[in-house]
């Protein structure tokens, strides 16, 4: 199938029904809404080279899910924290140094390390520990980068040409 129309035409034969044709635009739309959260398929794989250059950085607008993301310079994979604490949490040491005196006890991040994890916050990516932005901004500074892979949500059939890479596989 290359398009929607074709993958109507295909639907309405093979139900060898032509009274169903206003019924399939919201079966359509049901279709690739189950499609987008459940498939994963490697025609959907994109990767693109990011720099860690905000605490918080958007994920793309055809972001379905996370693959991998590797640091760009060593290749090390970085790790999903799915939770995560600045005043200890399990992933300080040796990122994080201890500063100060009881009661006022914190952590604090080293400025030297790089990200090594990373979490999915609403339609966002923070990086793990904190990178460490210059202010004010230094133009020599060099961020670190990371290679991120991710499947795209497919894209919506809407015109009679339309057509995507799941429908095309």
């Amino acid at each position: 199938m290359a398009s929607l129309q074709q993958l109507q035409d295909d639907v309405l034969s093979w139900l060898n029904r032509r009274d169903c044709i206003g019924l399939l635009p919201g079966w359509t739309l049901a279709v690739e809404t189950e499609i987008a959260e459940t498939l994963r398929a490697r025609c959907q794989m994109v990767s693109a080279i990011q720099a860690i250059d905000a605490t918080y950085i958007a994920l793309p607008s055809d972001f379905a899910t996370m693959a991998a993301i590797r640091d760009n310079t060593s290749g090390a994979n970085l790790e999903l924290k799915d939770e995560w604490s600045p005043k200890g949490g399990g992933w300080q040491a040796p990122y994080a140094v201890y500063s100060g005196t009881y009661p006022s006890v914190y952590w604090q991040i080293n400025p030297a390390s790089p990200c090594y994890a990373y979490r999915l916050v609403a339609d966002c990516i923070e990086f793990l520990p904190h990178p460490n932005i210059p202010d004010p901004p230094d133009p020599a500074h060099v961020f670190q980068t990371v290679l991120m892979s991710y499947y795209q949500k497919p894209k919506p059939l809407l015109l009679p040409a339309d057509t995507n890479p799941i429908l095309e596989n």
